[in-house]
């Protein structure tokens, strides 16, 4: 296959799209988002390693890991202790413990995690996800602005250039992408 899907759809004119802008899963590793949690679990200073505290909610892909951890930082937030009992109580309080699995759910992050000393690294994997999510996600908008814009809209790519900058510098993206956003800027800014 040569990379290219070709759309046709009846009176309408049609062009080939790049496979890539086909829907598709996005990045993330459910098992290292396990991996944090359960290591939070396991040993609550791991909340506080700086590659864990760096990140926020919506960093995780999993609504369930999502729901954890708004949980366990609802508690170390009032210097509550995080082990699976309070954080079912948390759950329940927030009206998510029945969509997060219960306490089962909680027991099996625990037995997933294969070492808590592996928890800064597996974190490092969930923020370095996110940030590609989140640079698919502007890349879609700006594609999606342009197919919007008609003829008499003004140039859209410094604005699609300006978001894609501001996700390759920010602090918590990594510097893996720094250099495919930098790439996205440099093509959207020739003219």
């Amino acid at each position: 296959e040569d990379g290219i899907r070709d759309y046709k759809v009846t009176g309408v004119q049609t062009c080939a799209l790049p496979i890539s802008m086909t829907a598709r899963i996005l990045p993330h590793n459910l098992d290292a988002e396990s991996s944090v949690l359960g290591g939070v679990f396991l040993r609550r200073a791991c909340l506080e390693l700086p590659e864990v505290a760096a990140l926020s909610v919506p960093d995780f892909f999993g609504p369930k890991h999502q729901a954890v951890l708004a949980a366990m930082r609802n508690l170390a937030s009032k210097s509550e202790p995080i082990d699976p009992i309070t954080v079912e109580a948390e759950l329940a309080r927030l009206g998510k413990l029945e969509s997060v699995g219960g306490l089962a759910f909680l027991g099996e992050l625990m037995l997933v995690t294969p070492s808590v000393e592996s928890v800064a690294n597996h974190a490092r994997i969930v923020a370095r996800l996110s940030a590609r999510r989140a640079l698919i996600a502007a890349a879609g908008d700006v594609v999606d602005r342009l197919y919007a814009a008609d003829a008499d809209d003004e140039d859209l790519s410094d604005g699609a250039a300006a978001k894609a900058y501001a996700i390759g510098r920010s602090e918590e993206h990594t510097s893996e992408l720094q250099s495919p956003c930098n790439l996205v800027c440099r093509l959207l800014l020739e003219k």
